[in-house]
This record gives C-alpha cells, structure tokens and sequence, in this order.
C-alpha cells in the first residue's frame, strides 16, 4: 500500500466529521487524484507537470499542485473498485447521503440547508463540468477557471459529489447516477446527473480507528 494514502487515510480518520444517523465519518477534504497508480487505473495520459497557481481545497494555500479533480461516474466507481482511494474510503451510498444531509443541512435552522453544509462539513459548492468538455479537462484541469463549470455563482451555485449508486438501479435512466446535492435551492434528496459529466468526490469511511 502506498505510504502517502496511508498517512491521508490517518489524516482523515484524525479530522473528518463523524454521523451520528449514519456512523459514517466524512472525509474533511474534497479528494484531489494526484497519485500515478490513480492516473494509471483510469488509463490517462496526464502530463507530469506541476501549476503554481493550480487549485488547493485551503484558500490561503498558494502551493503546486496537479492532479485530477473531476470525476465522471464511471471513472469514481473504477477507483473505488480497484483500491485507487485512500485504504478505508469509499463512496456514500444513496441512503448513507441522505442521512448526513439530514443530520448535518439542518443542524442551524437559522441558514440554508446547503449554507450547513457548506459551514459544517466545509461542502464548497463546486458545481460540475459537462461531459463535452472531459477530454480538455482531462489534459490540463489547472488551465480551468471556475466559469468553465456549471452550477457557479449567483442564486444557481450548488455543490455535487458523487454516490456509488446509479439511477437504474432505482427504476430511473441507465445513462444517470446519483449525486448528493445542495445549493441556495437544495433537496434534501440525492439526484440524477449523467454519467460522463464530471462530479467531484468526497467520501466517506466506517473505519473509527487509524490504520
């Protein structure tokens, strides 16, 4: 197993937040693939170069990174599959995604269920990229600014990650899968986006103890 998704299963295990409904613990951080055995699983040929400017999940941070940050379904469900998360995560499922909407949208009346989210489980709203554009993404997602994405801004912004399940699965389209969703006007329900669009992932473990 390799030693840094050792120490980041440790670390999230240590700082992540803890479901009382579901007993899950959430990972404190969005996940972001910078490990060639990641890149590897998913068959891409992404250039080994590093962007000063590129994203970092802490906004203070100006440090280099590169790595993948949007996921389609399928490409989610491959890493999960073939051991390319840190040991002890995985994908929410469904029912697992709406126990900790619950819990944790409504812990503050007084906000938004996505503001909670947003506020208790650090869920920054970071909307999704249309699968037309997965191939460019896929070259150099750094050169992305926020607008090249979907749900950004204004009363639209919401937040997307995926669920291990897909919508078929529940009598819905074969081409759909769930995602767990909030925004200014959130569902307290997961819901269907397609399959190639890029979601992020945040996931989640049961594991109470470090490894």
């Amino acid at each position: 197993m390799r030693n840094t998704q050792i120490e980041l299963s440790r670390l999230w295990v240590k700082t992540g937040v803890t479901s009382s409904m579901s007993g899950l613990t959430v990972a404190p951080v969005d996940f972001i693939l910078n490990d060639p055995y990641g890149y590897n699983l998913l068959e891409l040929d992404y250039p080994d170069f590093e962007l000063a400017n590129g994203y970092c999940s802490d906004k203070d941070c100006n440090c280099p990174l590169r790595g993948k940050r949007f996921f389609t379904w399928h490409e989610a469900t491959l890493l999960e599959k073939e051991g390319g998360f840190p040991p002890g995560w995985r994908l929410p499922t469904y029912g697992e995604a709406v126990m900790i909407i619950n819990e944790f949208g409504k812990y503050n009346s007084d906000h938004s269920i996505g503001q909670n989210l947003m506020d208790w489980l650090k869920f920054e709203p970071l909307g999704t990229l249309n699968f037309s554009r997965m191939d460019e993404y896929n070259k150099s997602p750094f050169k992305f600014s926020p607008w090249h994405f979907s749900g950004r801004g204004g009363d639209s912004a919401f937040g997307a990650y995926w669920l291990r399940e897909s919508a078929d699965e529940y009598g819905g389209n074969a081409d759909e899968a769930y995602v767990l969703r909030y925004g200014k006007q959130v569902k307290t329900e997961p819901f269907p986006l397609e399959k190639n669009d890029g979601i992020p992932i945040r996931l989640v473990t049961t594991t109470q103890h470090i490894f």
